[in-house]
């Protein structure tokens, strides 16, 4: 609504810009200054005189995409070739029609620029309301996992709605999913992150949003290319093999059409067994070339670090304050 509104409103301003000098001197500085104002600092004060329902979201959107509607179809009006505006004055033709005759038709190339850039926009200004102020939508789900360090599902958050796979991958660009690890949040695992790819892209577009296997592509070919691997995360001839068995007797694995979608579709992702290379790094559900009551050891021991490090970095920030 907003970006529609956006575009109803610019097209008779530029109009009026390009026709009128007073008009241009008099509006343009004041659409300057009106852009420049960053639209997350106004943004609260719009929630608190709206209220939180979509008022918010369709005023935040008009303002964050309206500036270059302005901008692109007033450069396009303008840029008409002289001689054409000329002989439609020589012929005496009416205003109205030497604007939707000769000045639209030109300016059209500068118009879908301007839409192009503001359709981009408008979906920014939609995520910042949602963050400012709201209880659903892609902007309070990111923030709601960034708050609880799950990064995984903030970016696919991202990946769902403001830059959205689906589209990358349609249109040829490289997709891979990808975790930050344990350190971030807390439970970090390859499986997670496919399994919350695949189901964001259903919550916000549809069942047939994504497959599964087109999920299973980006984590393994995807994510080849991108690190510049592009000969792995594939089966062919003359190339080894890794294997993983999973463990899909859980509950929440019955009753799916097909198993192997399983650790994509129920996030299951209890491994038994994984040969990599040919080498057994998952026997019997347990990594054998790891000493996990070293790591543990080790982890504590950070941990308790950290932990001394913050208490002086308070410490120290209360005798500072106290001098």
């Amino acid at each position: 609504m907003g970006f529609i509104a956006s575009i109803l409103v610019a097209l008779p301003i530029a109009v009026g810009l390009a026709k009128s000098r007073f008009l241009s001197r008099a509006l343009y500085p004041l659409l300057v200054v009106i852009q420049s104002v960053p639209v997350i600092a106004v943004a609260p004060i719009i929630i608190v005189v709206l209220g939180t329902d979509d008022a918010p979201r369709v005023v935040i959107t008009f303002m964050i995409s309206f500036f270059p509607l302005v901008v692109s179809m007033t450069t396009g009006l303008t840029a008409t070739p002289p001689e054409l505006i000329e002989l439609s004055r020589s012929l005496r033709a009416p205003v109205p029609r030497e604007s939707t005759q000769i000045r639209l038709p030109h300016s059209i190339p500068y118009i879908f620029s301007g839409l192009k850039i503001s359709i981009t926009l408008a979906v920014i200004g939609a995520v910042v309301s949602e963050v400012v102020a709201a209880d659903k939508g892609i902007g309070y789900f990111i923030l709601f996992s960034t708050s609880m360090f799950k990064l995984p599902q903030a970016r696919a958050g991202l990946g769902s709605g403001i830059a959205p796979a689906d589209a990358l991958h349609a249109a040829g660009g490289t997709v891979s999913p990808a975790v930050d690890g344990a350190g971030a949040n807390e439970a970090a695992d390859m499986g997670a992150e496919l399994h919350t790819t695949f189901a964001c892209h259903r919550a916000t577009k549809g069942v047939a949003a994504t497959r599964t296997e087109t999920v299973l592509r980006w984590a393994t070919m995807g994510g080849a290319k991108a690190l510049g691997f592009a000969k792995l995360g594939q089966l062919a001839p003359g190339m080894a093999a890794d294997s993983t068995l999973f463990d899909l007797s859980a509950p929440c694995n019955l009753g799916l059409h097909d198993p192997a979608v399983a650790p994509i579709v129920t996030g299951a992702t209890t491994v038994r067994h994984s040969l990599v290379g040919g080498r057994p790094l998952v026997v019997d559900g347990q990594a054998p070339r790891i000493d996990l009551a070293a790591l543990a050891e080790d982890a504590a021991r950070i941990t308790a670090r950290l932990k001394q490090a913050h208490a002086d970095i308070l410490s120290n920030a209360r005798h500072w304050a106290e001098a």
